[in-house]
């Protein structure tokens, strides 16, 4: 039988796709004050959960904006990107003229 205190926590860790997981956890302290196990196997650390909705709200929005950051980014390198054609395996020019 576990010792442990449970609590009432938010799981950020799987936000921007699951959404913010509301669990009843075990607060491990006896390992790491911050971390919780919940359900069969499950353990969240750190930053992927918190005690109290705003502060989740706070942490998913943040996870959120740096998402879109990101995603930007990479939109910006790819309208940037030109495509080159390569060719492979083909002589170049001083092996074509030397007869290779």
């Amino acid at each position: 039988m576990s010792t442990k205190k449970k609590i009432k926590a938010y799981v950020t860790k799987y936000a921007l796709t699951s959404g913010i997981l509301v669990v009843e956890a075990e607060h491990c302290t006896d390992i790491d004050p911050n971390m919780i196990s919940f359900g069969e196997m499950n353990y969240a650390h750190g930053n992927d959960w918190y005690p109290t909705l705003k502060a989740a709200l706070t942490r998913a929005e943040d996870m959120r904006q740096r998402k879109l950051a990101a995603l930007r980014k990479q939109v910006a390198q790819l309208e940037k990107l030109k495509i080159e054609v390569v060719e492979v395996n083909s002589p170049t020019e001083k092996e074509h003229a030397d007869g290779r």
